[in-house]
């Protein structure tokens, strides 16, 4: 069911949330994802969910990530993955930091679901061949039972890197 059509007497009900209906916000899922993932919805995530995002994903891949060079390079424990650089990545000369610690918004685990990234070598958005978080319509199922949108993994993705990038939120 797309989130459009979990419209009920006017009011959408989203993991416990109501909203107001916007009518002129949701006239698509897509758009109506957006709406969602801009709104009261977005929650402080922990690091153990980012996890649960980034493995949700690798599981609706088209590629399986354990067979790539950098593997499951986010199945580590937080030190690891605050600190330590995506395996057998470069951009140009430099390994790739999996966090940015200057600038933690652009680190590039999280922009590569964005979009593709750096110019040498060019690195397509992952997962490679698909399909995408930021196809319309994307979703994936967490470990609890929850069904997310590729909207709404980003947007949590990003205020936890805005936030800190905190091991418990």
């Amino acid at each position: 069911m797309g989130y459009c059509d979990a419209w009920y007497n006017g009011r959408l009900n989203f993991h416990g949330f109501e909203l107001d209906k916007q009518p002129n916000l949701c006239d698509s899922s897509y758009k109506c994802d957006l709406f969602i993932a801009h709104g009261a919805n977005s929650m402080a995530i922990t690091f153990n969910r980012v996890k649960d995002y980034l493995n949700a994903i690798a599981a609706n891949a088209n590629l399986d990530p354990s067979n790539s060079g950098h593997g499951v390079f986010w199945n580590t424990d937080y030190n690891s993955f605050i600190y330590g650089p995506v395996p057998s990545k470069t951009c140009g000369p430099t390994p790739v930091p999996i966090i940015n610690s200057a600038d933690k918004v652009n680190s590039a685990f999280y922009l590569i679901l964005k979009g593709s990234w750096c110019t040498a070598p060019i690195m397509p958005q992952m997962p490679k061949t698909g399909p995408f978080v930021t196809d319309p319509g994307y979703s994936v199922d967490l470990p609890d039972g929850t069904t997310i949108s590729g909207v709404q993994i980003l947007q949590d993705i990003e205020n936890w890197l805005r936030g800190g990038a905190l091991e418990n939120g």
